[in-house]
């Protein structure tokens, strides 16, 4: 049976964001996870350098991505991903 794999940022107080990513396998789907959580890392890395004022906040690393296609893709507070079975009747 194929799949559809579906990866999603999220909130604590929100859920999942607006904007959700689809792929058609596992391994793409995860390699995203992957991007979404370094990019995550050095947006929470910057923000923590700029309160303890080792950075200006004008250089603090944006919370959302770029994909290639345009899209913004906010990257939350943690990263969700899951698979569905695609059913052809």
């Amino acid at each position: 049976m194929a799949e559809v794999w579906m990866v999603a940022s999220g909130q604590d107080h929100e859920g999942l964001n607006r904007v959700k990513l689809m792929f058609d396998n596992e391994l793409a789907a995860r390699q995203m996870v992957d991007k979404i959580d370094e990019f995550r890392v050095l947006h929470d890395w910057s923000c923590q350098e700029a309160s303890e004022g080792r950075i200006s906040w004008d250089d603090v690393k944006p919370a959302s991505m770029d994909l290639p296609d345009g899209t913004r893709f906010f990257v939350g507070q943690w990263t969700h991903i899951e698979s569905f079975p695609i059913r052809s009747e």
